[in-house]
């Protein structure tokens, strides 16, 4: 006797058809989580996280280990007195200080 799986979408709890469903995976804060949803609702998360994905610096994942963090670049910077007025406390930081970064280590 075949068996039919049942799938419940992981947001509404509700039992979704194969068609309807879509799992994805995604990091967020070094976690790495897993989802099943309807296509639906995979895409109205995707269309949010583009808008952040479009302003985010993507990570090399072999890099990842040993690329310094924004924070470490920061307190680096901080301590130069040629980059001290130009560290920002959020957000991406800038190429010129990740490049002299590099260039003095």
């Amino acid at each position: 006797m075949a068996r039919i799986p049942i799938i419940v979408d992981d947001l509404t709890g509700d039992q979704i058809t194969e068609a309807q469903a879509a799992e994805f995976e995604f990091t967020f804060q070094g976690e790495t989580y897993v989802i099943e949803t309807t296509k639906a609702n995979a895409a109205k998360f995707e269309k949010v996280l583009i808008s952040y994905l479009s302003k985010a610096e993507k990570l090399d994942v072999f890099a990842k280990a040993s690329e310094p963090t924004a924070k470490e670049y920061r307190d680096w910077a901080l301590k130069q007195s040629a980059w001290k007025d130009k560290v920002s406390k959020k957000g991406q930081v800038a190429k010129e200080i990740k490049d002299a970064f590099h260039a003095a280590h």
